[in-house]
């Protein structure tokens, strides 16, 4: 689920197993009456070892080098340099056949996984929390992988920018926080409150659709903690969606003096 794109199950089928219809409903018949997905029913698996039921398999993790997957993180605007850092590559199987992911790891040892056409996990589900400086007392909260590391990408950019000393440039993500906690899923967001509120400052970066914006109001009424960053980027459904734009914005006035230059010639 959550692929990006339309069509029937059988569309999906026919395209996530490269397979002709006939081999599908083969593949399909060995699903029995089970429901098509890719969050596995159990809870803290073996490592190593899938529980009874499970569709899904963590064969092998290594370090981030897949060129499709490189080029899918560049057009969502993040750096190979970040991507690396925080990303891995997973090569994952279900139903006797092997898959390429890049996963985000969560404090259980369960992944975020995706790829161009592909968005799921593996259990263990949980959140990701990655500590920095233990003198910083402020936590940023963000609902998914891809938001942190559009924080980070535009983190990296500010610091460019002021390096240049360029007038136009507003510091708004720069030494905000030290401390990240990625929720991977809403459903964590009160399951932490706990944890979150272990920090003096909390700084949320949750999505604008409306299950984020009313999750940002909810946690507000919580304690004076929380503030909210998300109208950094009103218009735009989440922090990615935002650097995505902004990254664009770059490209436009690039490609014109590219175009002028041509004419001159």
């Amino acid at each position: 689920h959550g692929l990006g794109w339309g069509g029937t199950m059988i569309d999906f089928g026919l395209h996530f197993h490269h397979c002709s219809l006939s081999e599908l409903l083969v593949i399909l018949n060995g699903w029995k009456e089970q429901s098509f997905f890719f969050h596995p029913p159990f809870s803290s698996p073996k490592k190593g070892s899938q529980e009874k039921g499970t569709r899904l398999e963590i064969v092998r993790s290594e370090p981030l080098v897949n060129d499709s997957l490189l080029a899918y993180v560049s057009q969502r605007g993040i750096s190979h340099q970040i991507a690396k850092k925080y990303l891995e590559q997973i090569s994952f199987r279900t139903n006797e056949k092997e898959f390429l992911a890049f996963g985000f790891k969560n404090n259980s040892g369960g992944y975020e996984l995706r790829n161009e056409r592909f968005k799921g996990s593996c259990s263990p589900k949980d959140s990701t929390l990655i500590q920095g400086d233990k003198n910083s007392d402020t936590l940023a909260v963000f609902e998914g992988m891809f938001s942190f590391l559009s924080y980070l990408e535009l983190q990296e950019n500010e610091r460019i920018q002021l390096q240049k000393k360029s007038a136009d440039t507003d510091p708004m993500f720069s030494n905000t926080a030290s401390h990240f906690l990625i929720l991977n899923s809403l459903a964590f967001l009160e399951k932490r409150r706990e944890m979150m509120e272990l920090y003096s400052k909390i700084i949320l970066y949750l999505d604008r659709d409306k299950a984020g914006m009313e999750a940002t109001q909810k946690v507000l009424h919580w304690s004076e903690k929380y503030n909210d960053k998300s109208t950094l980027y009103i218009g735009h459904k989440d922090l990615n969606d935002y650097l995505v734009h902004l990254k664009k914005q770059q490209l436009q006035p690039e490609k014109r003096k590219r175009k002028g230059s041509k004419r001159t010639v």
